[in-house]
C-alpha cells in the first residue's frame, strides 16, 4: 500500500493542528483544497503533512503562535487518514466558484450543501479559492480525520518515492512493493505517493 505526502502551507498546518494542540482560535480546518487527488488503488488513504517554509505563509500566523510553530518549518510534523474526498464544479455567472460562500437559503436548494460546507470546513477566502482554482474546472475536497502531530517531526529523508528511472539514484537497502525506492530530498510541490519508515516516536 502507499501513504501520500502532502505540502501545506505553514498558515493552513497551523489551522489543522490548532486544536489538537490545544490552541483556541476559533478556527478549525478540516478539509485540505487541492487541485487533484490519489487515483491509485494502492493508496492507503494516509496523508503526511509536510510543512513548508513559505515566509509569506508563516507571517499569517498569530504572533504568540509563531514561536510555537517554528519547530515544523521544513518537516513532516504529523498524518492524517482522509476517508473521502469531494469534488468542488465551478457554478453559476462566472464559472467560479463564488457560490461556495453562499447559504443555502440564497441557493434555494440543497444540491450545494456538500460544496458549501467542505469550503467552510477549508477555511480558504473566497478570493484565495478563486485564485488558486482559476486555471481549473473542479477542486477536490480532502477530509482529515484521524488527526496525529508528531512530539518529534519527521524529516522528508525518512520517506521513499519509487523509481523508475535513474536507478543509480535508489536506496540498495530498500525494495518495497517490487519497486527500488529513494529517500526523498525535496518535498511535493502539492502532494506525492510514498514508502516511510515505521514510526517509532510518540505521537500526540
Amino acid at each position: 500500500m502507499k501513504s501520500v505526502l502532502m505540502s501545506v502551507q505553514p498558515y493552513w498546518v497551523f489551522l489543522i493542528i490548532a486544536q489538537k494542540m490545544g490552541w483556541k482560535i476559533g478556527e478549525e480546518k478540516t478539509v485540505e483544497v487541492r487541485k487533484n487527488c490519489p487515483k491509485d488503488d494502492k493508496w492507503d488513504k494516509g496523508v503526511n503533512i509536510y510543512c513548508t517554509k513559505d515566509k509569506k505563509s508563516f507571517a499569517r500566523i498569530p504572533k504568540e503562535y509563531q514561536p510555537l510553530m517554528e519547530k515544523f518549518l521544513g518537516k513532516v510534523i504529523g498524518e492524517f487518514v482522509c476517508d473521502e474526498v469531494d469534488t468542488i464544479q465551478k457554478r453559476g455567472v462566472g464559472n467560479c466558484f463564488d457560490y461556495c460562500y453562499l447559504n443555502l437559503n440564497e441557493w434555494g436548494n440543497d444540491d450545494i450543501e456538500i460544496e458549501i460546507l467542505d469550503i467552510k470546513k477549508s477555511c480558504v477566502s473566497k478570493e484565495e479559492l478563486n485564485l488558486y482554482g482559476q486555471n481549473v474546472y473542479r477542486l477536490y475536497a480532502w477530509h482529515i480525520s484521524n488527526l496525529v502531530i508528531y512530539n518529534n517531526p519527521r524529516e522528508l529523508g525518512e520517506f521513499y518515492v519509487s523509481v523508475k528511472d535513474h536507478w543509480e539514484t535508489y536506496d540498495p537497502n530498500k525494495y518495497i512493493n517490487g519497486c527500488w525506492q529513494k529517500p526523498l530530498t525535496r518535498p511535493p510541490q502539492s502532494w506525492c505517493y510514498v514508502e516511510s519508515e515505521v514510526i517509532t516516536n510518540e505521537q500526540i
